[in-house]
């Protein structure tokens, strides 16, 4: 099993590029990790990024263009809101959610002198205002910037304290990709 049969096939198909090896890595990262076209379950852009030191979204759009790669789009809405501490996405009501993230970092900050004051300069409210600030407003509002705040936190040498909490808020589905029958074939040969 050979990445040099990918290379050639898009050294051929476009002389002029200058990352079939770049290309052929992520050819052979999608292969070990089992995308065949058959597969269901795709990789997801962020994992290649990951893995393949030095790719580009652009090395992996380049094999769908050329035909080595199938890029699976997310059904439905791109976006949506994810829970960290429960590792859910949340499509309805997040009221709920955001109050008991919330309620569970205003312990921490009522315990914990140095997360408050991490949260405060971020956020360039005073220590004594912190709380109601990060109160005020709506569903939305408030999960912004309980997010705003968990993230000052995670930057911070400071660590969380007890219970758990973790950052609610506004990501992006991600797309995933498979080879194709043709690539799936050249890294075969």
């Amino acid at each position: 099993m050979s990445k040099k049969h990918i290379k050639k096939r898009i050294d051929n198909a476009n002389p002029r590029n200058r990352s079939s090896t770049k290309q052929a890595e992520v050819v052979e990262y999608l292969y070990k990790q089992g995308a065949s076209p058959s597969t269901t379950d795709p990789v997801r852009t962020r994992e290649i990024l990951d893995n393949v030191p030095s790719t580009t979204r652009t090395h992996v759009k380049n094999l769908v263009k050329g035909g080595l790669a199938t890029e699976i789009t997310p059904t439905g809405s791109s976006n949506f809101v994810y829970h960290e501490r429960l590792d859910q996405y949340l499509y309805t009501d997040i009221g709920p959610a955001v109050q008991e993230e919330q309620r569970r970092l205003l312990m921490d900050l009522r315990n914990n002198p140095k997360a408050l004051k991490v949260v405060s300069d971020d956020l360039n409210v005073k220590q004594s205002e912190v709380i109601r600030y990060l109160q005020r407003g709506g569903d939305f509002d408030q999960m912004e910037k309980l997010d705003n705040a968990i993230a000052a936190i995670e930057r911070s040498n400071v660590s969380k304290g007890n219970p758990t909490y973790g950052r609610m808020g506004w990501r992006r589905a991600s797309n995933k990709y498979k080879l194709t029958p043709e690539g799936m074939k050249l890294y075969q040969k």
